[in-house]
């Protein structure tokens, strides 16, 4: 199976951070494309919306104004004396009279009519006595327009002075609204009749007709559903509206909305007067492509922000990317010291980032691998300077043991001598044959021990040596040779002018994690320690104590603790403590008591 390599890998990061804000940008920029045209989209539906129902409110004022000069003509009939007359006559009249008045209340309807012609209306005077019925208008006669009284009395029981609409009728094929109202006596509130106003529904239709657009309908409609005009024929054949769009419009004056059923906008203006709502509806989709136009403008500004945001991606990413390649060069120049970096050599690479991590990995294992050189050779440089400093105890101390054994040869203890030999060569054979620079505290003390034996040859027994040592320590790391200078001073400086009583005690314990390690002399204390004598030859040559400091701290850095002091006991006492060391596990214990 072969891989196939990732080639975005080799782009530059300038390239890669194009590359990553291009479908970020083409997102964002199709979120606020569909955001923006849908805020624009309804703004301008709102303003549309919003002209459509200005101008049902002008149409509802046009009703206004034929509802009020309805209710003038009604009332010159009220009070016209002619029309009382015909109403009110005497039981007693002759038929002249009874021509003559109705001859009257005929030339006052023609009259009237003459005075409101702006508005086109027929009157019917129906009396409630059988010789008073007077009408112009062709849509009834007495048997009809009997049927019509007993209907609107139902209708508008109680409401004497007012006018009342009723429903619309089909009237010889003409669609026909009528105003009803009753006529009363002045002088005693006596109803004498009933006067009706018949209107065309043309009258309705000629107010709307000027406000209609290509595919647009406007509708008369009563609360109760009925259609009384319509500039749509179909839907004036209907007769009554759906209940859906009265539900839709009931308890609003005004509004608008959209009927998903129909697919149309609906624009809706309620006049009050009437009970009547004017409706006005138009296709849905009709509307919507009318805003084309902020699609143009929306087209422009998309065009815009690409360039715009191309431009600041590309500074932005060359922002980002500058400081990279300028690594990027360093880091090429730092492998490269004679010759700039090879831009082909990073391209096959990969990017900078890429580049830099590899040149990471590189310098970090080249780092690891000096930092464990330098180990080793700090490591072997430390052996070689302690090596150093013991070979520099050994011929210091054999010259000092050599002066011993000449001395006992010369006055003839062949068995001290052979003695001290013994524990010479034990001694000798402990350094020599172990390499290592450290041992135990055990083994330390068997190396003090023959090292002690032979001194108190040397000096003719003239001194003792007690050894308080706790079992927890004696397996502790202690650096090998360490104790032997220390001794040695308490012997040079402290108790060698001694003919007999000296002595040197030795504690060793463990308190936490440090051993604390004390040598104590009741020897001539620190203040008489420097007077010359035969055998202050470790003063002369200052190797003892300088050379213990140097080899402590080659072996345990900041970490001991020496120090030379007199105790309120009287002579020289030496505290070394170092860090407990251990290979094997700890085991609980106690403080000992011999510290």
């Amino acid at each position: 199976m072969i891989k196939k390599k990732n080639k975005f890998r080799y782009f530059s990061v300038n390239t890669k951070i194009f590359v990553s804000y291009v479908p970020i940008l083409l997102m964002l920029i199709c979120i606020g494309f569909g955001v923006f045209r849908s805020v624009l989209q309804i703004n301008a539906m709102k303003k549309i919306c919003i002209s459509r129902v200005s101008e049902l409110q002008q149409i509802s004022d046009k009703m206004e104004y034929i509802h009020q000069n309805t209710i003038n003509i009604s009332n010159v009939y009220l009070f016209n004396e002619t029309i009382q007359n015909f109403l009110n006559y005497p039981d007693t009249e002759t038929q002249f009279e009874q021509s003559r008045r109705y001859t009257r209340a005929r030339t006052t309807l023609t009259e009237q009519h003459s005075i409101f012609y702006n508005i086109p209306f027929y009157t019917t005077i129906y009396g409630f006595r059988e010789e008073a019925y007077v009408t112009n208008s062709p849509y009834g006669n007495r048997e009809t327009d009997k049927k019509r009284v007993s209907e609107y009395q139902k209708m508008i029981e109680g409401q004497y002075s007012q006018l009342y609409w009723a429903d619309v009728k089909n009237a010889k094929g003409d669609i026909v609204l009528t105003a009803a109202r009753y006529i009363f006596d002045p002088s005693n509130g006596e109803t004498l009749g009933m006067i009706f106003f018949d209107f065309a529904e043309s009258l309705f239709s000629q107010t709307f007709q000027k406000s209609l657009q290509n595919n647009e309908t406007i509708s008369l409609i009563w609360e109760n559903g009925q259609i009384i005009s319509s500039s749509d024929p179909d839907r004036a054949e209907k007769a009554f509206a759906g209940k859906d769009l009265l539900d839709k419009m009931e308890g609003y004056s005004s509004g608008y909305f959209h009927d998903t059923e129909q697919e149309e906008l609906v624009c809706f203006a309620k006049y009050a007067g009437w009970d009547l709502y004017i409706v006005k509806t138009e296709p849905y989709q009709e509307v919507i492509s009318t805003l084309s136009e902020p699609d143009l403008y929306l087209a422009v500004l998309i065009v815009t922000v690409i360039v715009v945001f191309t431009l600041v991606t590309i500074l932005l990413s060359h922002y980002i990317s500058q400081p990279l390649k300028a690594l990027t060069r360093e880091v090429g120049r730092f492998h490269n010291r004679t010759e700039k970096p090879n831009s082909r050599r990073l391209m096959v690479k990969g990017d900078e980032i890429f580049y830099l991590r590899e040149e990471y990995y590189k310098l970090q294992q080249r780092i690891d691998s000096l930092i464990e050189q330098t180990i080793k050779e700090q490591e072997s440089k430390r052996e070689y300077e302690m090596k150093a400093l013991q070979n520099q105890i050994n011929p210091h101390f054999l010259y000092n043991t050599l002066l011993s054994l000449r001395f006992l040869n010369r006055i003839g203890e062949r068995q001290k001598l052979d003695q001290t030999i013994l524990a010479l060569v034990r001694l000798l054979s402990n350094l020599f044959e172990k390499e290592a620079s450290s041992h135990t505290i055990r083994e330390e003390l068997e190396l003090l021990q023959d090292y002690i034996l032979i001194q108190q040859t040397r000096y003719g027994n003239n001194f003792d040596v007690e050894y308080h040592c706790t079992e927890e320590v004696l397996d502790c790391k202690i650096e090998k040779l360490i104790l032997q200078p220390l001794v040695e001073n308490a012997i040079f400086h402290g108790i060698s002018s001694y003919e007999d009583g000296g002595q040197i005690k030795i504690s060793i314990c463990r308190q936490d994690t440090q051993v604390k390690i004390k040598i104590w002399d009741n020897g001539v204390g620190l203040e008489n320690s420097c007077q010359p004598s035969e055998h202050t030859v470790q003063i002369k040559h200052g190797i003892g104590l300088d050379n213990v400091k140097k080899r402590l701290y080659l072996m345990y850095g900041e970490k001991y603790h020496l120090d030379l002091f007199t105790p309120t006991e009287g002579g020289t006492a030496a505290l070394l403590e170092i860090p407990y060391q251990k290979e094997e596990k700890e085991e609980p214990y106690a403080k000992g008591d011999d510290c």
